[in-house]
């Protein structure tokens, strides 16, 4: 799949469950879906991790700073590629995203947006690697760091964290998200066509 491909599932409907338990994908809403972020895995997890991605076809983001007994290097995400057939790559690490990026995988950099100082680190971080998304959290912070960041425009936008309601996910979406990623079951389905 393209960034651009992505994204245009991303406008038809912007909200990526996320979950940490292979158990969700008989979920209707998350199974409805078709993209995903997966997070917290185990090295222990990936054979039915494989398993499920290819029963339920789904395009999976695959966060690479809470997998455990894979290193967060060229040759874990190499791994997951080869192995997993995974696509893209979530990480605040600028060598992780700089091998995903040399092996052809959609790029997606966590940012946090804790104070100024992190947000001054990201934005030369954003411009050194030039990630596909950014992944800003908390994600209801988009609405106040936007005037701070000013080459925030320049990239797709994913909002992650602290975002609880349907009203706050449009607020994101009308201030500039693509998508925002929940593991708020009842937020799942919310634009599913």
């Amino acid at each position: 799949m393209t960034v651009n491909e992505l994204v245009t599932i991303l406008k038809k409907n912007p909200v990526i469950p996320c979950t940490n338990k292979l158990e969700d994908y008989e979920n209707h809403d998350f199974a409805s879906s078709k993209v995903v972020l997966l997070y917290d895995f185990s090295i222990f997890d990936l054979k039915n991790f494989k398993t499920a991605v290819r029963q339920f076809n789904k395009f999976t983001i695959f966060s690479l700073e809470t997998m455990s007994g894979i290193a967060n290097d060229d040759e874990g995400v190499k791994f997951l590629r080869d192995t997993l057939g995974i696509e893209a790559v979530e990480s605040s690490s600028p060598r992780a995203l700089s091998s995903a990026k040399k092996m052809g995988m959609i790029t997606v950099q966590t940012i946090f947006t804790f104070d100024s100082k992190s947000i001054i680190k990201a934005t030369k971080l954003m411009q050194e690697i030039k990630p596909d998304f950014i992944d800003i959290r908390p994600g209801i912070s988009l609405l106040k760091i936007k005037g701070i960041m000013n080459s925030i425009e320049k990239y797709k936008i994913i909002c992650s964290g602290m975002i609880s309601t349907q009203k706050e996910i449009e607020l994101l979406i009308k201030n500039g998200a693509t998508a925002v990623t929940t593991s708020k079951k009842e937020l799942w389905g919310l634009y599913y066509q």
